[in-house]
């Protein structure tokens, strides 16, 4: 559903609502919302994703639950990698000019 959303939409709905998730009482649903975000990772530009989508996923690294601690991780692990990628290729526009 996200990539069928309007870029403006997708700023506005997509971290805020799987945010809100990674805050439910229920353990499943914050693994839900780990999940979502990993699965749109595709939906949000580099300065979200730095800004917004780790800052909220950075808390579940701590949760109670194991489960979602894992997920967190994991999930972190990708969007940094996805950073660091787009990092290196800053990296090379910078040293071509």
């Amino acid at each position: 559903m996200g990539p069928s959303l309007g870029y403006n939409t997708k700023r506005k709905v997509l971290v805020a609502a799987f945010a809100r998730a990674l805050k439910d009482p229920f353990v499943h649903c914050r693994v839900a919302g780990l999940m979502s975000f990993m699965a749109t990772i595709d939906c949000y530009d580099m300065e979200d994703l730095a800004s917004k989508v780790i800052p909220s996923i950075s808390s579940s690294l701590i949760d109670k639950e194991q489960l979602v601690r894992s997920q967190a991780f994991k999930a972190m692990d990708l969007f940094v990698k996805k950073l660091e990628s787009h990092a290196a290729t800053m990296v090379l526009r910078m040293q071509l000019w």
